[in-house]
């Protein structure tokens, strides 16, 4: 939403010479003005001030000079001084208000754009004066000033992206995160550039949408869309930070595949990104891949993480050893996670595992040692053998059932620690 001082000239032609003012002062100022010769300009311009200091155009121009050389506050004067001595001209309201954007003054800006009349400005010039209200009444921290401006601005020009993009700042800044994602959604269909600020906002407001979203079927909408956008972004751009944007949205949509394809190119342009490492490591246990993403995420506790995302990081990696098995692995990343008490339950479950199985063996070792010896029986036509034994065998069965039932329940407890 960014503006320079010489959008409004670009909007707005230079006056035409009236014949108070001497041709060639001011051929020679704007010469100088479209040059960038913003010395050369503000020098003629003061000349022709001096003899005609009530010649709105050129208080106007020599303001827009002003901003250029930096002198903010100059800049300001003379605008303001060009609206009072024009106010027909709604264009010159409108540089002002941009001069104030641009100094700063973002309350001042704010009131000189609520009185302006909209009749005689432009759909563009119009555009422009949304846009910069939109940037002031984010400053101020008053969002809501400026939605009416950008939806009427709308009104007027539907198929404007950079509108979209702010009506989407504007309603974010005021919480309404499913309102920011549909403005930044169209912003981006509107012009989806690889570059686009819209398309990358729309990623990542995708996540906190999601998660607030009432159901799986209303997240899995959310990221749909979202994913969209990714791909389109994707096509376009080599750049990092959108491959990582687009991978952390597929990995949110369920498509571990392509998450690790778009982290896995990402990490290869930012291989000291722990951040990235972290997420491309979620992405390969996603796909299942899990011996790679232990190992990705052992690189990405090299990298330095902080704090936060250290902690993770050992969670993470305490899930993938609990899953195999290794619990005296997982109960180390626990205690690195700052999560002792769920290393000691681990601990202590992972005895009882320990001891469920040694059960289990027992009981297996006991069954096939009891079988033979009935099948021994048999051959002998031992008969009360044979069934005194499968008795015995029977109920050995139901204990290693029960067991291993009770080592069932025990894995299951381990996937929820």
């Amino acid at each position: 939403m960014k503006q320079s001082p010489r959008t409004v000239i670009g909007l707005l032609a230079v006056a035409v010479l009236t014949a108070a003012v001497a041709a060639a002062d001011w051929n020679a100022a704007v010469a100088a003005y479209r040059a960038h010769r913003w010395q050369d300009a503000a020098r003629e311009l003061g000349a022709v001030l001096e003899r005609h200091p009530d010649y709105a155009p050129g208080h106007y121009l020599l303001g827009l000079v002003r901003l250029q050389l930096g002198d903010h506050e100059g800049g300001v004067t003379e605008l303001r001084r060009a609206a009072e001595l024009d106010p027909a001209r709604p264009q010159y309201a409108v540089g002002l208000v941009q001069a104030l954007v641009t100094a700063g003054q973002a309350e001042e800006a704010l009131k000189v754009a609520e009185g302006i009349g909209l009749d005689g400005l432009t759909k563009d010039q119009r555009t422009l004066l949304a846009l910069l209200e939109a940037r002031a009444a984010l400053r101020v921290k008053e969002p809501a000033r400026a939605v009416p401006a950008v939806r009427g601005a709308l009104e007027a020009m539907p198929d404007s992206a950079p509108l979209y993009h702010a009506l989407g700042s504007l309603v974010e800044a005021s919480g309404d995160l499913g309102g920011a994602f549909d403005a930044d959604v169209r912003s981006f269909e509107l012009d989806p550039r690889p570059d686009s600020r819209a398309g990358m906002r729309a990623l990542d407001l995708a996540h906190a949408l999601a998660a607030r979203a009432g159901d799986a079927g209303a997240r899995q909408a959310v990221y749909r869309r979202a994913m969209a956008v990714a791909r389109k972004l994707v096509e376009g751009s080599e750049d990092p930070a959108v491959l990582h944007a687009a991978g952390r949205v597929a990995l949110g949509a369920g498509e571990a595949e392509t998450a690790t394809g778009w982290l896995g190119a990402a990490g290869k342009k930012r291989p000291a990104d722990p951040q990235l490492a972290y997420d491309l490591g979620r992405a390969e246990a996603a796909a299942g891949d899990e011996e790679a993403a232990y190992t990705t995420l052992a690189r990405a506790l090299t990298l330095s993480p902080d704090k936060n995302l250290a902690r993770r990081v050992h969670l993470r990696m305490a899930r993938l050893d609990t899953h195999r098995l290794r619990l005296d692995a997982a109960i180390e990343h626990f205690r690195a996670a700052g999560e002792a008490d769920r290393a000691e339950k681990l601990r202590t479950t992972a005895k009882g595992l320990e001891e469920a199985e040694a059960q289990r063996r027992r009981l297996a070792a006991r069954i096939h040692k009891l079988e033979s010896a009935r099948e021994r029986l048999q051959e002998l036509g031992d008969t009360d053998g044979v069934t005194a034994t499968t008795r015995e065998l029977d109920t050995l069965k139901k204990d290693l059932a029960e067991t291993e039932k009770n080592l069932e329940e025990v894995r299951a407890g381990l996937e929820r620690l």
